[in-house]
């Protein structure tokens, strides 16, 4: 669905999701107290679908535009996260959990840009993806040039 200014367009894709945590040790006041946490890294695929849409109109020789785009994430294969914990020089075991993360997230972005002549762009774009189990947030600055 377009207009001469606007347009609303369906998005359905494929994505992947990459993180990567890095271990880390604490420092308490008898080292022998010390606790040490195991990085952790994960990669899993994702179907997206949902609404595209934009805004654009020209003042004084630029060109402006807002975009935003709503939708659900869904995961496909394993997007756990496990923690291990030790102390080291206390005992040799390492406590475990793995947490299972919700499958399924509701994403949403929201941008504003403008167009420089015709060879350069300037966007600034704000992201977020909420699930049962957490929320995010994210921000871009994109400058482009085209060739």
């Amino acid at each position: 669905i377009s207009g001469p200014d606007w347009e609303i367009m369906p998005n359905v894709g494929i994505g992947m999701n990459y993180y990567d945590v890095d271990g880390f040790t604490t420092k308490a006041d008898n080292p022998s107290w010390n606790k040490h946490f195991k990085g952790d890294s994960n990669t899993y695929g994702v179907l997206l679908a949902g609404l595209n849409g934009a805004k654009r109109w020209a003042k004084e020789g630029k060109r402006y535009y807002i975009e935003g785009s709503l939708g659900m994430e869904q995961v496909i294969g394993d997007n756990d996260i496990q923690i291990e914990q030790s102390i080291p020089g206390i005992t040799s075991q390492t406590a475990r959990v793995k947490q299972d993360i919700s499958n399924s997230s509701f994403v949403g972005k929201l941008g504003f840009g403008v167009e420089i002549g015709k060879r350069y762009e300037l966007k600034v774009l704000g992201a977020a993806k909420f699930n049962s189990d957490y929320a995010s947030y994210g921000a871009q600055v994109v400058f482009g040039v085209r060739f």
